[in-house]
């Protein structure tokens, strides 16, 4: 060159490209070249162009500074963010590995690593955050991390955890360096190379390039020579400038156009997770290895040809088939990556231009694989064309929903890799690759597993000669290692098949292998069990003519022996006789205790069919049931006639005196096939249904629920349900069949102290209660435990998990159980002591004897296991159908899928098996819901909103309040010209529903929000509770140490500010077991009245603080109002499905 300067300009960049570090001092020209690279004609070159050399760096060292910063990408941003919540974790550590097979000469090895951190400002970047956002520090003069470590005892795990250490030291992002260099000496001719840098500064593609650049230097160096590598065509820097221009640019804003357009309201895919998601991510994960054979691969390539499809939309849209297959969604988001680099000037640069493209799969019912192929194939497309949008500033503008602990819109994520030479993402994943040339060094694959906890769940598959390596990268807070070995086993099957069948339903092709439906076979049969139960009656009387003199039945300060009971029955049925009530129904309207036992056997006696009734319910639900199933009677006390305004209809018999007038002796009227009793459940069509339950159905169950729970006549058995809750009969006679006493509650609800009271006085051994008023108990449980108490059985909601952990080790046994009405009271157990609470939910276990449980699929064959279906119960202990609705009873009553002869009940409940062999209640199919242990039906809500005048249309939610209960929000759009009065709307409402299923607010929309198709879009309905205060117009402070010491007790177990007296503790979010803590804690603060006898009942009868205060200190408080009449049908509440009810006194009539 024939100017001075543009040659030393020229030699300078060669030079530095190459490692060297030139500097002046001076007018000395000093330098730091790697070893062998300062050859003599290198030498030479220098000394021509000294001073020009001199001059440049002159002139440079006065104007440039140390280290230059540039902005961060969007990427960098993203992961500095993620950094920041967990700086120990090594999700973001990429690394290769390799064992080394040669001797290595390390000085060679240490210049070529230098030359490569010198060559590549990635490798010599930290980050700052400044004021202006997140910046790239590029050093100058870098600290070179690179060391030798000399292991001659590390072999097998110990040198495996020892690379694996080395891998995971975390990087300081600030302080760097950001790439590390290790090699583990074992042998001279025996080593471990690693490379690990943060994903932050570098990514898969930088990888490939890092590989063949360190390996054509160590080359020449190793052999003496220089290697001048071609100067990159760009740097990392010019990328960060080029995207964060993007977005402002006509390209850039199509691009987004395009996103906001497929991605809007989309969700993240994600499997149904075996735990409960944490509060905050870890960072950490686990990989499961698995292989693909060839044939499969063959068909991949076929099939995507004849698509006009790529492998990796193939093998994509078959991920996204197991996806939907294992989690029941149709309509999710699935994250695929891209190298970043459209641009041909970042080809070789490195770092961190990876971005991840978010694929949105909508499926139908019933579609092909071929269907969903050519939609993945589209997206994938349209994907790409929009591929240069950051990931990071495309979910900063979608903000889309929030959960703690999960990323948002794409927490699975699915690859496919080629291969490249030497890349730990190809040759190197696999163990028995041969070994190869790689800078004159003998070296082959050393597994390293890595980058585990980016997302919640990614698939990599690696392109091989003999077919696909695949890696399930799994969070193990999430999903247990079986499950994901589950989910690679139905993905390797399901892609055959599919592969196989592509334009046949997908929905059409199981999953099942014989082995697992073995498996599943023999977990879905209960015990073996006597299919000849003998019918309760006769079971019973059995019992009394064995022990007649032993107490069959306490409630408070009654007591009745087994010849007693059995006599009261027979008198109360010969009195009955004459009204020919075989084959009928009856009602019975009873307040709690032993009248409704009696009531129950005389009408059995008799032929006639049990129908309990809440005698605190709304009188027109009452006479809507007596209707619909045709009652011949009603068999009451003359006090709930009174209340109710029935006294004088001959159809309502008062029992009072009816057990002592008739003579002894009784009628035998049972028969298997006969109806033993029909209960009513909420129903969808706004009427409740009737659930008709055979003799020989309910025998075949008393005798099955008596074998899981051990009963015998040692026994006492607590009776806490109320009547019209179908456990009560089974606490009753699982009892009175086996000799054993059964200790029945009254109607007052105990406190939690009193509960263990009770069971410690009365000797009980058996305990049935709901999940919430176990909890509530459990939280007061005396050590040690009553000594006569053995066993507890939770059922009627879902089981407090979080309680295990306070009855592992206290000896006694605790069964979580589980039942629809249909199936005959329970049909599923779980021992805790199996329970493992990681879990976060209560398994509902296995089925009782004589019981089978399956979980199937849409088409009604058995689900894998791990995969959600509807749970379906079969057996000889099966309701007889619906009363008077064939309909119903021929959709919900189907042939078992495994006995055709056989009956199945559909529970309309999302279940799945669990790898221990346990079924896991998941939910609801339908608009059914579980609230306070019933089963409400929110259409059966809807049809009653709608039917009061002033509402044109309704809709119903669930929300959690405060507490963490479950209450509903319903949802109106006012008839014209109508006012919106929330109060008056709940006080109708009242009067049509049971308490339980009255919402706890109304929200006054314009107009219900529908989609495409018309209907109602639930899941935009405003999910947000009022408080209380909101709802409180008129604020009186408490007047008096009585209602202060209330006041304080409401306010701190309703969460709220403050309670005046007149507000209503129902309007305030009251509930049972509130009230429970209310007394609790009343009573802590020095309320003391035991001539008032303060209970949970007295907050029902008296809801106001000004009128329980009254009650309380009558003539010590300022006057209160009268109490407001009777919520309609009486002072009634419920807990979790056991009613509670605190009646005045009444007229005794006999009618």
């Amino acid at each position: 060159m024939n100017n001075p300067a543009s040659a030393a300009q020229t030699l300078y960049d060669d030079l530095t490209a190459q490692g060297w570090r030139l500097w002046v001092e001076g007018e000395l020209l000093r330098f730091r070249a790697p070893e062998g690279a300062a050859g003599p004609a290198v030498m030479r070159e220098l000394k021509r162009h000294k001073p020009a050399l001199v001059a440049l760096l002159s002139e440079d060292a006065a104007s440039q500074p140390i280290e230059k910063t540039h902005p961060a990408s969007y990427g960098q941003q993203a992961l500095w963010m993620v950094h920041q919540g967990a700086p120990d974790s090594p999700a973001y550590n990429v690394a290769s590995a390799a064992w080394v097979e040669s001797e290595v000469d390390f000085d060679a090895l240490h210049a070529a690593w230098r030359m490569l951190v010198a060559r590549h400002e990635a490798l010599r970047t930290t980050f700052a955050s400044e004021r202006d956002g997140l910046r790239c520090v590029v050093h100058a003069d870098p600290v070179i991390d690179a060391s030798r470590h000399c292991c001659p005892d590390a072999d097998g795990p110990a040198l495996e955890a020892r690379v694996r250490e080395a891998y995971a030291e975390p990087f300081d992002l600030r302080q760097g360096p950001l790439a590390r260099l290790r090699l583990l000496s074992i042998a001279p001719d025996r080593h471990v190379l690693l490379l690990a840098m943060h994903h932050i500064v570098f990514d898969a593609w930088s990888l490939w390039i890092l590989h063949e650049e360190l390996g054509e230097l160590y080359a020449a160096l190793a052999a003496g020579q220089t290697l001048a590598l071609p100067t990159p065509q760009a740097t990392f820097a010019q990328f960060a400038e080029w995207q964060h221009a993007l977005p402002d640019s006509d390209e850039g804003k199509r691009q987004w156009d395009a996103w906001r357009a497929r991605l809007e309201g989309a969700t993240p895919g994600e499997p149904r997770w075996d735990r409960p998601r944490p509060a905050a991510r870890t960072g950490r994960g686990a990989t499961l290895h698995f292989h693909v054979a060839g044939e499969v691969a063959d068909r991949v390539r076929g099939v995507a040809k004849a698509h006009g499809a790529t492998p990796f939309m193939t093998l994509l849209a078959a991920f996204q088939a197991a996806l939907h297959r294992q989690s029941g969604q149709k309509d999710f988001v699935v994250g695929a990556t891209t190298s970043g680099r459209t641009k041909s000037q970042f080809a070789q640069v490195l770092g961190y231009f990876v971005n991840t493209l978010p694929i949105r799969a909508e499926l139908k019912e019933d579609w092909s694989f071929d269907d969903l192929l050519r939609q993945t194939r589209e997206r994938t497309l349209e994907a790409l064309r929009s591929q240069d949008f950051p990931f990071a500033l495309m979910v900063e503008r979608l903000n889309p929903p929030r959960e703690p602990g999960a990323l948002p819109l794409c927490r699975v994520a699915f690859g496919l890799q080629k291969p490249h030479r030497f890349s730990q993402v190809a040759d190197a994943l696999n163990e028995d690759s041969a070994p190869i040339d790689w800078g004159g060094l003998r070296v082959r694959a050393f597994p390293l597993d890595q980058q585990e906890g980016q997302f919640d769940l990614v698939m990599e598959l690696y392109e091989q000669s003999d077919g696909y390596r695949g890696l399930l990268k799994y969070d193990p807070q999430l999903m247990d290692d079986a499950s994901a070995a589950q989910f690679a086993a139905h993905f390797e099957t399901l892609l055959g098949l599919l592969l196989e069948r592509s334009a046949a339903p997908m929905a059409a092709i199981s999953l099942l292998s014989t082995p697992e439906q073995e498996q599943l076979l023999d977990w879905s049969r209960g015990a073996p069990v006597d299919s000849d139960a003998a019918p309760v009656i006769e079971a019973f009387e059995r019992a009394a003519r064995r022990t007649p003199r032993k107490t069959a039945i306490r409630c408070d300060d009654q007591s009745l022996t087994y010849a007693e009971l059995n006599a009261r029955a027979g008198r109360l049925a010969r009195r009955l006789q004459r009204a020919g009530l075989r084959g009928r129904c009856v009602g019975c309207c009873l307040r709690r205790g032993p009248d409704t036992v009696i009531a129950q056997l005389a009408l059995w006696k008799l032929g006639a069919t049990y129908v309990p009734l809440d005698e605190g319910g709304p009188l027109d639900r009452l006479l809507t049931i007596l209707d619909d199933c045709d009652a011949a009677l009603v068999l009451t006390h003359a006090e709930v006639a009174g209340r109710l305004g029935v006294s004088g209809d001959p159809m309502w018999f008062a029992m009072d005196h009816a057990c002592s007038v008739a003579r002894d002796g009784a009628p035998r009227g049972d028969s298997d096939g006969d109806d033993a009793y029909v209960i009513y459940t909420s129903g969808s069509t706004g009427r409740p249904k009737g659930v008709r339950v055979s003799h020989g159905a309910f025998a075949q169950h008393v005798a099955s629920a008596a074998a899981q729970f051990g009963t015998a006549e040692s026994d006492v058995v607590l009776q806490f349900s109320g009547a019209t809750f179908d456990p009560s009969l089974e606490q009753v006679w699982t009892a009175l069949t086996k000799g054993a006493a059964l200790e029945m509650r009254g109607p007052e609800l105990w406190s939690a102290a009193e509960f263990w009271r009770r069971l410690d006085e009365r000797g009980v051994s058996v305990a049935n209660v709901p999940p919430a008023y176990f909890r509530e108990c459990s939280d007061a449980a005396p050590t040690p435990l009553p000594a006569s108490l053995r066993l507890v059985i939770v059922g009627g909601d879902a089981f407090p998990a979080a309680l295990a952990a306070k009855w592992t080790g206290r000896g006694v046994r605790v069964l979580n159980a589980y039942g629809p009405t249909e199936i005959v009271v329970t049909a599923t157990t779980s021992d805790l002591a199996e329970f493992d609470p990681a879990r976060g939910r209560a398994p509902i276990g296995r089925p009782l004897p004589g019981r089978s449980a399956y979980v199937v699929d849409a088409h009604g064959r058995l689900a894998p296991i791990g995969v959600a279906g509807e749970l379906w119960i079969a057996g000889p202990a099966l309701a007889a159908g619906y009363l008077g609705d064939k309909s119903l009873t021929d959709r919900r009553f189907v042939a078992d899928p495994i006995d055709p002869s056989a009956r199945a009940y559909r529970t309309g409940d999302l279940a799945r098996w669990n790898h221990l062999g346990q079924i896991e209640f998941l939910g609801r199919l339908d608009r059914q819901v579980k609230l306070h242990g019933y089963r409400v039906e929110l259409g059966e809500v809807e049809r009653a909103l709608e039917a009061l005048p002033a509402i044109r249309r309704a809709a119903m939610r669930v929300a959690t309040d405060d507490a963490g209960d479950p209450v509903l929000v319903a949802y109106c759009v006012t008839a014209e010209g109508a006012a919106t009065d929330e109060s008056g709307t709940l006080t109708a409402l009242r009067a049509r529903l049971p308490g339980y299923m009255v919402p706890r607010q109304v929200e006054w929309l314009d107009e219900l929000p529908t989609g495409s198709t018309g209907k109602v879009c639930v899941d935009r309905l405003p999910l947000r509770l009022r408080t209380a205060a909101a709802k409180r117009p008129d604020y009186v402070a408490p007047r008096c140490p009585t209602e202060r010491v209330l006041a304080e007790a409401w306010a701190e177990v309703l969460g709220l500010e403050k309670v005046g007296v007149h507000d209503d503790f129902f309007e305030l979010g009251g509930a049972s077991l509130k009230s429970l803590r209310i007394v609790a804690l009343a009573e802590e603060k020095g309320l003391t009245l035991p001539q008032a006898g303060l209970s949970p009942a007295l907050l029902f009868e008296f809801p106001t603080i000004a009128q329980l205060a009254q009650r309380l200190a009558p003539g010590r408080t300022p006057h209160a109002e009268a109490p407001p009449e009777a919520r309609a049908g009486g002072t009634k509440t419920d807990l979790s499905g056991y009613a509670v009810a605190q009646t005045p006194a009444a007229r005794t009539s006999d009618v």
